[in-house]
């Protein structure tokens, strides 16, 4: 990865956005307790990519899922859950 020099404003101006876009992501959430039944001990696979892209864009060019797992895990340690509740889930084929 390339060593990127960028002003505060810059940085400060990323995580406005990041965090924009992760509160207009905000309405597909719900509660994970009521996911995890169904996901087991890592979060959906949607949430999982909303947060690896608002990663990428803010600290990394290309971040992984064990690194998408621990900001996660982060939050959860000071009280705060990041969930996903999908709008229109995908018909299931037969």
């Amino acid at each position: 990865m390339t060593e990127k020099k960028r002003s505060i404003a810059e940085i400060m101006n990323d995580i406005t956005r990041v965090c924009a876009d992760i509160d207009h992501q905000s309405k597909k959430f719900q509660s994970m307790d009521e996911l995890s039944d169904e996901a087991g001990d890592r979060a959906p696979y949607e949430l999982r990519l909303q947060i690896g892209k608002a990663l990428d864009r803010l600290i990394c060019d290309e971040s992984t899922p064990e690194q998408v797992d621990k900001f996660i895990s982060t939050f959860a340690e000071f009280g705060l859950f990041i969930t996903y509740k999908p709008t229109n889930p995908p018909a299931l084929s037969e």
